[in-house]
């Protein structure tokens, strides 16, 4: 339906669709109406062992397979662990790791905390973390070189971790070991709490 203006212009009537103004449907369509951001959840965990007095483990990147192929990491430093998958608990994803990233058996694990879930622009996230005790003795077949996720992990002592740069770049040489800037919060809530529950009694470890 439309109505004539006192200028005799046509003028179509704005509550009618398309195709009941035009007799035929649009090609053009409307966009969709946004998607619900994607819930993401993290595992991370401070690895603590007696073989290893005052010191905590850290993970260094070698390379990822992305569509099949070998791609190079900007070559860093940082708290083990990565994405909680659909089916599996944080602590279970913990223990995913055991071969992945911790090149050492873990005897016990705890929970320590979680961050507020946070928005990340195209998803909301939340990491989970806990704290491992390791059996320095018993290393668990962990596979090191240039082409697998992580390349090495070593213990280092909360100073050493904290002056580490803070810059990572893909030319960045394995030697110079840089240490992510959120990885160093990381490492410092952790161990803070870690050390909270130990002195409260909640942790036997």
């Amino acid at each position: 339906m439309t109505t004539v203006s006192r200028r005799g212009i046509e003028v179509l009537d704005p509550k009618q669709s398309f195709e009941e103004l035009f007799g035929f449907e649009s090609e053009i369509k409307a966009p969709a109406e946004k998607q619900e951001k994607e819930e993401v959840h993290i595992a991370r965990c401070l690895c603590v062992a007696d073989q290893f007095p005052n010191q905590v483990l850290a993970v260094f990147n070698g390379a990822e397979i992305r569509n099949g192929k070998v791609c190079d990491r900007p070559h860093a430093f940082g708290m083990s662990g990565g994405k909680v998958s659909r089916f599996e608990t944080p602590e279970q994803a913990i223990r995913g790791h055991e071969y992945g990233e911790i090149p050492y058996r873990i005897i016990d694990l705890a929970y320590l905390f979680s961050t507020e879930m946070e928005d990340r622009g195209s998803r909301f996230e939340q990491t989970h973390f806990f704290v491992a005790k390791l059996d320095g003795d018993s290393p668990c077949g962990f596979t090191t070189g240039e082409a697998v996720e992580i390349k090495t992990a070593e213990f280092f002592t909360m100073e050493e971790i904290l002056a580490m740069g803070e810059k990572p770049t893909l030319e960045t040489k394995p030697e110079d070991m840089q240490m992510y800037k959120s990885h160093k919060k990381f490492f410092i809530q952790a161990r803070e709490k870690y050390q909270e529950l130990k002195t409260k009694g909640e942790i036997d470890f």
